[in-house]
């Protein structure tokens, strides 16, 4: 124990090492490499250059006359954007014409270390010419000057040595685990939690550069409508709309009316109002709850990563039930390829490249279903009927985030069936009726409950929408397709 406690210690020591020498090495160079300071301030009068690209401005500095070895932009202070790229131009000993370097730099609001750029030039420099794909925050004023020879600062970045920790600390503890895979084992329990932290980790990268979304229904015109106790939206169609004779003809309806004024995109049209198709579930159990306590409204980016989260770890956790239950002396290292699999290889980090509300529904329902699954499986356990109920709670609430998660609970039939069987054959009545109750409880009610939604809504009980959606195709004469099932299926083997 006390060997491995010191090669945990001396993995900590060389991502130390890394982060403080290696990963900090521009920060020496500028100390030791000489040049005289110089700040060059951007007033607002002065002589941009422009490019053909009317998105692109040029902020020119001459007569500079010496060795540079870096150079910084210095932001306005609360600036209005994330992030802009900027190129750097010079003309140095080698070349008295300019030259734009390769290398695009991303300067990011809040993130000063992207404020620098360490430069190895030729000799002296006569002019930089710095590029910004920005010209209308340039012009008023991003930047307030920029600074030569300023030796970049030093800064340990925490999430980028717990990464490269975690990393080597995978490495150390795959290589040293047992090779059968044994649930009580804490080494192998930290590698698959190591996994589902990459793929969090990653899944965040990923949500923190997705563009905003013009419309966010969950954030805004859903929860006020249901906070007013009303389920159609505040804002409704207009009367190009309400005239025409078949609004859900995407070619007449982009005729007559225009997109975000006339009418909202991808909303149900129905009896002159429109009403929201994606499932209620994520709204009423995480967007209301979250407004209510915190007076603040959460964005769709953000609800897709939290229930990415945790879908991630719910993958791990049935992996290894499954293993556990069906599997016997099975390969660790399958174990990890397949944990990997599951979380880098589903569409859930494709969710969060693009968070909107389309894919709160998708990745809400996904998080249902897994977490019902799970309970499912761990049904034959202490505390079994109540599992059983909460498993089929969860796979219920999963058809109000998108009514086709309906289809998931056809996984779990045979599991139930099994016990439903065993109970019979035992003729434990009791047994049978607890089974029953555990079951048919959850779907009756949420059932119930989405059947007088829809109803309130649009006069049906089967209907969620989709019939009066207003976006690319006529849903209400598009009809029932189902030849497209085994085509689609053949599809993913192609």
């Amino acid at each position: 124990m006390k060997k491995k406690i010191y090669d945990i210690f001396k993995i900590f020591l060389i991502c130390f090492v890394l982060e403080t020498i290696l990963f900090n090495i521009t920060t020496y160079i500028s100390v030791i490499r000489k040049g005289e300071k110089q700040t060059f301030n951007i007033g607002d009068n002065y002589n941009f250059l422009y490019t053909d690209n009317e998105d692109e401005i040029i902020i020119p500095i001459d007569n500079i006359n010496q060795n540079i070895k870096s150079l910084k932009l210095n932001l306005k202070e609360n600036m209005n954007i994330d992030k802009f790229d900027y190129r750097i131009a010079y003309a140095d000993e080698t070349s008295k014409e300019l030259r734009w370097m390769q290398n695009i730099k991303t300067c990011v609001n809040g993130n000063e270390k992207t404020e620098y750029i360490s430069l190895f030039l030729s000799g002296n420099v006569s002019r930089i010419q710095v590029l910004i794909d920005n010209t209308a925050e340039v012009e008023n004023g991003l930047i307030d000057s920029i600074t030569i020879n300023e030796n970049i600062k030093f800064k340990f970045n925490i999430l980028r040595f717990v990464i490269v920790f975690a990393i080597f600390l995978f490495i150390y503890l795959v290589k040293d685990a047992e090779k059968i895979f044994i649930k009580t084992s804490f080494k192998q329990e930290v590698c698959l939690l190591l996994i589902v932290f990459f793929a969090i980790l990653i899944a965040n990268t990923l949500n923190n550069f997705s563009g905003s979304e013009e419309l966010d229904f969950y954030s805004n015109e859903f929860l006020y409508s249901i906070k007013n106790g009303q389920t159609n939206l505040p804002v409704d169609p207009s009367d190009k709309i309400k005239n025409l004779e078949d609004p859900y003809d995407s070619l007449v309806r982009g005729n007559e009316a225009e997109r975000g004024k006339d009418y909202i995109w991808d909303t149900a049209y129905y009896n002159g109002k429109a009403y929201v198709y994606f499932g209620i579930v994520p709204l009423l159990l995480l967007f209301l709850p979250f407004n209510l306590i915190t007076k603040l409204n959460m964005g769709c980016n953000v609800a897709v990563l939290i229930y990415s989260a945790f879908s991630f770890i719910l993958l791990k956790e049935i992996l290894v039930n499954i293993i556990n239950k069906y599997f016997k002396e099975v390969s660790f290292k399958i174990v990890v390829s397949a944990l990997a699999s599951l979380c880098f290889g589903s569409l859930i980090l494709f969710l969060n490249g693009i968070p909107r509300y389309y894919e709160v529904a998708i990745i809400s329902g996904l998080f249902f279903s897994l977490l019902g699954i799970l309970l499912i499986l761990q049904s034959e356990d202490k505390n079994s009927y109540i599992k059983m109920f909460f498993g089929c709670l969860s796979l219920a609430l999963a058809v109000g985030c998108r009514p086709t998660y309906l289809f998931i609970s056809l996984i779990i039939l045979p599991i139930l069936a099994q016990k439903l069987i065993k109970n019979v054959k035992s003729k434990n009545k009791k047994e049978v009726i607890k089974e029953l109750i555990a079951v048919m409880i959850p779907y009756i009610t949420v059932g119930l409950a989405l059947m007088y939604y829809n109803y309130i809504r649009f006069d049906s009980i089967f209907e969620f929408g989709a019939k009066y959606q207003l976006t690319i195709n006529n849903m209400a004469k598009l009809g029932s397709r189902l030849y497209t099932i085994p085509k689609r299926i053949i599809m993913q083997f192609i």
